[in-house]
């Protein structure tokens, strides 16, 4: 009878080992998941940071022929404007 049960205690502190052993995995994996799920949301966020960058200066960049255009479309439209008015004063 003592025998027997020394070998279920055996058997169970075996089993507890186990599951422990088991724990300990599974807890050692979930911070692996959170330390790798973390630095994946740091890259997105550097990666979005930089595209927005892009985007920006894309958008509100011009080049040189660009900005030229646009000086003289201003021009052209102060000149007409400046003639509207002499020839509403005039007329």
């Amino acid at each position: 009878m003592i025998a027997s049960m020394q070998e279920r205690l055996d058997t169970t502190g075996a089993q507890m080992q186990r599951l422990q052993q088991t724990v300990e995995s599974h807890q050692q994996r979930m911070t692996e998941a959170k330390r790798d799920s973390f630095n994946a949301l740091e890259e997105k966020r550097e990666i979005q940071r930089k595209l927005d960058d892009e985007l920006f200066l894309a958008g509100n960049q011009k080049c040189t022929s660009c900005q030229a255009n646009e000086r003289m479309r201003e021009s052209f439209a102060e000149e007409i404007a400046n003639l509207t008015k002499a020839n509403e004063v005039k007329g």
